[in-house]
């Protein structure tokens, strides 16, 4: 796609479609929503679709956690956002999960992709960057839209652009 198509469809999509939900139903792009949850001991993090996974699996639900992504997207701007697994540093905890943009999970197992994100905060409306910290002590990556110190963590940057909640 060459650059001016491509800065007439964002300038399309900002000027006919405020919100995300207007953009999906207009183009028939689905939202998908990750819902995240946390270990009991608090060593790791789970992100998924289905909001009943984390609790079948006795994590416990963040309310604070959650974003968008998109699960159909093919206009040459999106990544994939992977689930992936790796084994856990702690007996209560066999098998670690993290999210990556690497299509191989970064060498580690891999569960699929959870939908797709931007590269960029022009590519999508109401974008976010979703960002990436690691624990050395516990093995948790952890994924959230706020950039902020988490005690333990270390800032590995951003994977990527999503939807907050707030803008579906």
């Amino acid at each position: 796609m060459n650059i001016n198509k491509f800065l007439y469809i964002l300038l399309f999509i900002g000027t006919f479609f405020p919100t995300a939900k207007s953009f999906a139903q207009s183009y028939n792009v689905t939202l998908v929503k990750i819902n995240r949850s946390v270990h009991p001991s608090g060593g790791d993090h789970l992100f998924s679709a289905n909001p009943q996974e984390g609790p079948a699996a006795h994590y416990i639900p963040e309310n604070n956690g959650h974003f968008l992504v998109l699960g159909n997207m093919d206009l040459g701007f999106s990544i994939p956002l992977m689930r992936c697994t790796t084994p856990g540093l702690i007996p209560q905890i066999p098998t670690r999960h993290f999210l990556s943009r690497d299509p191989y999970c970064e060498g580690q197992g891999i569960e699929g992709i959870l939908g797709y994100m931007s590269m960029g905060p022009q590519t999508m409306i109401n974008s976010t960057p979703l960002f990436r910290f690691f624990n050395p002590q516990t093995g948790d990556h952890f994924v959230t839209i706020y950039n902020r110190p988490y005690p333990g963590y270390i800032n590995e940057g951003v994977l990527g652009y999503v939807i907050p909640i707030a803008y579906q």
